[in-house]
């Protein structure tokens, strides 16, 4: 069989995602790393088939790089729990000197993958999901505070709007305890974006982020 040609368009390509979203149920990011020949061949419970691990986050974080683009590796917190998003933090970003850092480097890759924006899950509500939440009880785990005290100096915003009608526009301040070390943060620049992009808009001053998002949309970005 012929192998296939694919052009890539640098000019579009901004971010992409591995392992994001439902595919992202249950996976053991650990078997993504390390000698393919030595990686494990599991049962993926939520789509019953097997995942060899063939690709995995150090090999499409090197190959974004490539095309000018960046990853978003998803972080299944609803089967695995919080402390999963620090550990691989450490692990992609980190520079070394510490148990996940360390074998990173040893896997290929000496300095960190710079990956500054994570996926939390996707649709944990459905039943089918491995660890099934309520999106209520998934937005409220403290997934940005463990992150934080990793990753001092930048913090993660995601918002969504839900209603089908009606334009949202929230504020955030900066300033409190949630936003640790960056209380004097000038930019936001936002990462990605499901919206109408002439219809939303996003600002900060003076320690505020001013976000309004139209309906049925949403955005993620990082507050440096």
């Amino acid at each position: 069989m012929p192998r296939a040609h694919i052009e890539f368009d640098r000019r579009q390509a901004v971010i992409a995602s591995v392992r994001r979203r439902t595919f992202g149920s249950g996976v053991r990011r650990e078997d993504s790393v390390g000698p393919r020949e030595k990686r494990p061949v599991r049962r993926d419970l939520a789509w019953r088939s097997l995942e060899p691990n063939r690709v995995g986050l150090d090999e499409f974080a090197r190959w974004l790089k490539l095309t000018g683009s960046e990853s978003m590796p998803a972080v299944d917190v609803a089967a695995r729990g919080v402390l999963l998003a620090p550990d691989l933090l450490e692990y992609a970003d980190h520079p070394s000197d510490t148990t996940l850092s360390d074998p990173r480097i040893a896997n290929g890759t000496p300095d960190p993958h710079d990956v500054r924006m994570w996926c939390v899950g996707d649709e944990t509500d459905e039943p089918w999901r491995i660890g099934s939440t309520t999106a209520d009880d998934h937005a409220e785990a403290s997934v940005v505070d463990a992150v934080a005290t990793v990753d001092e100096g930048r913090a993660a915003v995601f918002l969504v709007n839900r209603d089908l009608a009606e334009a949202a526009r929230v504020t955030i301040d900066v300033r409190g305890p949630g936003f640790p070390g960056i209380a004097e943060a000038v930019t936001f620049a936002e990462r990605h974006r499901a919206t109408p992009a002439a219809n939303s808009s996003a600002a900060l001053a003076d320690g505020l982020l001013d976000i309004e998002l139209p309906p049925v949309s949403w955005t993620a970005g990082a507050l440096r």
